[in-house]
């Protein structure tokens, strides 16, 4: 008899009280036999909502978890240079930064690198998450869909923009208000991507 496999994914990012409901439903099933549950979670968000519900940090999240999980596997992040290639094809940028029109203007024919080469350099700090990356590119790619094909995007500048409106709103805020100096963004801007430089891309 083939098992009964259920896949439970993402249950990390639901109501810290739904996730935790759904495990302790779950659990009566785990004893009948051929039944088998696969969790696809991250299991450091999933521990905090354990511990949000039942209001203690004292709560032992690992061990509270082991009453589901009998076998555990981690999946390592793609590496950044990987992942965030993957994404401009997944969105189909090509769409828009490759298409015919814009291809028989010289002036376009470097988008397509001054976007990924700013994405690298964004993207190489740690504390953008891979969900937040591809975040960006799906607020990117929407945003793009209001351009026509003969509008001027400067790539650079339109993907920091979306970096910084969820990375530092205030910034991004402060910007579309007006309310900084030149000086202020320089500096801000700085503070943003000093993270990211070296030698290589220092002048880019």
């Amino acid at each position: 008899i083939k098992p009964l496999i259920f896949i439970v994914d993402e249950l990390d990012r639901c109501r810290p009280n739904y996730a935790v409901s759904i495990l302790e439903q779950i659990k009566h099933l785990f004893s009948i036999p051929n039944i088998v549950f696969v969790l696809s979670i991250d299991k450091e968000q999933l521990g905090n909502a354990v511990r949000g519900v039942y209001g203690s940090d004292l709560i032992d999240a690992d061990e509270y978890l082991r009453r589901f999980i009998d076998l555990e596997y981690s999946l390592p992040d793609p590496p950044t240079d990987i992942y965030y290639l993957y994404l401009y094809e997944y969105f189909k940028f090509d769409d828009f930064f490759l298409s015919e029109f814009r291809g028989n203007h010289p002036k376009f024919n470097n988008d397509k690198n001054s976007f990924l080469h700013t994405c690298r350099i964004l993207f190489s700090n740690n504390n953008v998450s891979l969900r937040l990356q591809e975040k960006m590119f799906s607020l990117a790619r929407t945003a793009l869909r209001s351009y026509s094909e003969s509008a001027y995007v400067i790539p650079q500048l339109f993907i920091f923009l979306v970096y910084i409106k969820l990375m530092d709103n205030k910034f991004y805020n402060d910007l579309i208000n007006k309310n900084l100096t030149l000086e202020e963004v320089q500096k801000s801007y700085k503070s943003v991507v000093k993270h990211s430089i070296n030698r290589e891309n220092e002048r880019f």
